[in-house]
């Protein structure tokens, strides 16, 4: 029950991290075609 729970956390981890890299490589393209 308790490695369900962490496990269940990590993943959670996981996506949340991966959600920030894709909004700030996003951000980043969006200057890119901004300063062109």
């Amino acid at each position: 029950m308790i490695s369900a729970e962490r496990d269940h956390i990590g993943i959670s981890l996981i996506i949340y991290l991966h959600f920030i890299n894709i909004k700030y490589t996003l951000r980043f393209i969006w200057y890119d075609q901004i300063t062109l």
